[in-house]
């Protein structure tokens, strides 16, 4: 399992990483395995390194399906899952989304932490080019 500090670590190998959100690994509080997502933002965003990181991590074999977008202020590499949720609860106050999908779907949280331990060693192994 990997940490939210490999996760800074490795996006900080393209660049300087001015804000982030991360939810990775098992819940320290409840020993659930957390719904992963990473959302960041590069204080100097370039289109050569929002464009490897796009391609690095859209195009590998995965488990679970994932939205990558690098088009905005703010990054993210979030399950489709995820995304959905959000997206159902746009405009509403509930901000328990991550805590639901936590402990309706362990199984999908286990495949998605697996998922993103690829997604940081494949942006590390990038980076190291």
């Amino acid at each position: 399992m990997i940490s939210s500090a490999d996760v800074t670590a490795a996006l900080r190998r393209f660049g300087v990483v001015e804000w982030w959100r991360i939810s990775i690994g098992l819940d320290p509080r409840d020993g659930l395995h957390r719904p992963p997502l990473i959302v960041w933002r590069y204080s100097s965003p370039g289109d050569q390194v929002r464009e490897l990181i796009h391609r690095t991590v859209s195009g590998l074999p995965t488990s679970v399906d994932w939205d990558v977008d690098t088009s905005g202020k703010n990054w993210t590499i979030i399950p489709e899952i995820l995304r959905r949720e959000y997206a159902r609860h746009a405009g509403d106050s509930y901000t328990g989304v991550l805590g639901d999908v936590k402990r309706s779907d362990q199984l999908f949280c286990e495949k998605a932490n697996l998922d993103m331990v690829l997604f940081v060693r494949e942006l590390n192994d990038t980076a190291a080019f």
